[in-house]
C-alpha cells in the first residue's frame, strides 16, 4: 500500500552523490524547494535496491540516472499500490529500468534521450572509428610491452566498409 497523502509531494533523487556533484543538479534541485519536499540517497556510490524500493512506495517522483537499480517491484505498480507517480531518468533508455507493466499501467516515465543523442552517436562514430584503426589493440599492446602496430595497419582503408546495423532512437542520430 502506498504511504498516506503529503501535503506537499516528495521527490526522491536515487542517484549517487558523485554523480548529482558531475551534473551539477544543485541549482535545479534548489528549484524545487518551493513546490516538492527532496530527499536524496547519501550513501556511498548508487543506491540499493531497498532504499529505491522504500521511496516508490512514498515519493511522488523518483529521479533516477545511471547506478540506479532496476525498478523490479514497479512490476506490480498501480497509483493504489505505489506513491510515485513519476519516473525521471537523468540518462538516456528506460528498457532495462522500469518494467513494461507499470507502463502499460498508466507509470510516466520521462529520460534524457534527446539531450544526449548527439553526444552517443559521435562517440560511437568516434569508436568505431578508432576500433577501425586498431587503436584499442595497440594501445594493448603497448601496455604489454609489445611494440607498436606498423602505421599501415592503423591506418583507414576504403576497401572496408563500415556502419550501424539494428540502430536505436539515439543510434540512429549516426547513421
Amino acid at each position: 500500500m502506498s504511504a498516506e497523502p503529503r501535503a506537499r509531494p516528495l521527490v526522491y533523487l536515487a542517484l549517487a552523490p558523485r554523480l548529482v556533484a558531475e551534473l551539477e543538479l544543485e541549482r535545479e534541485l534548489a528549484r524545487l524547494a518551493p513546490v516538492a519536499d527532496l530527499e536524496r540517497w547519501e550513501g556511498p556510490g548508487a543506491p540499493d535496491a531497498g532504499a529505491v524500493e522504500d521511496a516508490l512506495r512514498r515519493a511522488t517522483v523518483l529521479v533516477t540516472g545511471w547506478g540506479t537499480p532496476h525498478l523490479a517491484a514497479l512490476r506490480e505498480w498501480t497509483p493504489e499500490t505505489f506513491a510515485v507517480r513519476l519516473v525521471a531518468h537523468s540518462a538516456g533508455t528506460v528498457k532495462h529500468l522500469v518494467p513494461v507493466e507499470a507502463l502499460e499501467r498508466g507509470l510516466l516515465v520521462a529520460h534524457a534521450n534527446e539531450a544526449l543523442a548527439a553526444a552517443v552517436a559521435e562517440f560511437t562514430l568516434g569508436a568505431i572509428i578508432l576500433g577501425r584503426r586498431l587503436a584499442f589493440q595497440a594501445a594493448a599492446g603497448l601496455k604489454e610491452g609489445r611494440p607498436g602496430l606498423p602505421i599501415r595497419a592503423q591506418q583507414e582503408t576504403p576497401a572496408r566498409p563500415y556502419g550501424w546495423l539494428g540502430a536505436s532512437g539515439i543510434g540512429g542520430r549516426g547513421v
